[in-house]
Parts: C-alpha cells; structure tokens; sequence
C-alpha cells in the first residue's frame, strides 16, 4: 500500500475510530447477551430476512470448535490481533475507509476476547 507523501491519521480520525471500536464491541456483546437471554439452545430469530438472522451457538474453538483446547491461545491471539489492529488504525497512514473497516474488525476481536475471557468460550 503506497503512503508517499502521506501523514498520519488526525486527532479526529483516531478518535472516530476507537469511538467506532468501543460502539461496535458493546453491541457485539451486547446482541450476543440478548441472543442468550431471548433464544433457546441452537435456536436461531430472523430479524431481517434473509440478510440477518440471529442463531443462538458457543464456540470453544476457531471455526466449527477446532482447536477447542487451545482457548487460552486463542484469548492471547484476539488481543495481540485487538492490539496490531489499534496500532494500525492509530499511527499508519491509510485511507479514511481502511481505517474505519480496520476499527470495526477490532470491535470484532475486543467483543470475541471479552467473551473468552469472561466466559471461556466465544458466543
């Protein structure tokens, strides 16, 4: 990715961005204590079909409860990943969309490593 003659993000796009982060990661998690509060095991509501529908599952893996044994490396990878992200966003040159599509895939790991540290597994 080319960044001649570019500078760094302003004081306002890292403020939108980690503002855009905290937003995303608490209806993250906010969705997911609905989602099991409202629905049976495995049961699943649409909500706007069939784009978004919302399926009640645990995963103490990666993908489909691979690696279930390893959740512990799997909470370190969320934030190291959480933490290269952030850094991206904050300090590397970029696009305004890259910055903000970055900032929601960092909503994305906070609210999975919040719940594998709260819960032990992702929801």
């Amino acid at each position: 990715m080319p960044t001649q003659g570019r500078a760094g993000p302003g004081l306002s796009d890292r403020l939108l961005c980690l503002a855009l982060v905290a937003v995303l990661a608490f209806a993250d998690l906010w969705t997911k204590d609905w989602a099991f509060s409202a629905l049976p095991a495995y049961g699943s509501r649409e909500i706007l079909p069939p784009i978004l529908s919302f399926t009640r599952s645990e995963n103490q893996g990666i993908v489909l409860g691979l690696g279930s044994s390893f959740g512990r490396v799997f909470t370190f990878t969320s934030f190291a990943i959480l933490g290269v992200l952030l850094w991206m966003i904050l300090r590397r040159p970029m696009p305004r969309a890259w910055r903000l599509a970055m900032a929601a895939i960092a909503s994305g790991a906070l609210g999975n490593g919040l719940d594998r540290l709260r819960l032990g597994h992702v929801r």
